[in-house]
């Protein structure tokens, strides 16, 4: 944005794009004034992480399987989402 002249700006984005704004944030510190997101990207820290419940870690441990075993459709689609017409 400053490149484009605007050396004072805000940003404002959802869903994925957050992360984009996140970014934007860090590295235009100097003209990005304000960010507003939709879906705020955080994560717990490591002294969290450190101390889950059981509870806690079975469901970490079913959103790892999710990812492992059942995501791959989500995956074929982000690359070749036609060939899901031949998954069907």
């Amino acid at each position: 944005m400053a490149r484009l002249g605007y050396h004072s700006y805000v940003a404002q984005s959802g869903d994925w794009g957050s992360a984009v704004t996140h970014s934007i944030a860090w590295s235009e510190a100097p003209h990005c004034r304000a960010i507003h997101l939709n879906l705020p990207l955080v994560g717990p820290s490591a002294a969290v992480m450190s101390d889950l419940s059981e509870q806690e870690r079975a469901a970490l441990a079913r959103i790892r399987h999710y990812f492992d075993w059942d995501y791959g459709t989500a995956t074929v689609h982000s690359t070749r989402p036609q060939a899901l017409d031949v998954l069907g």
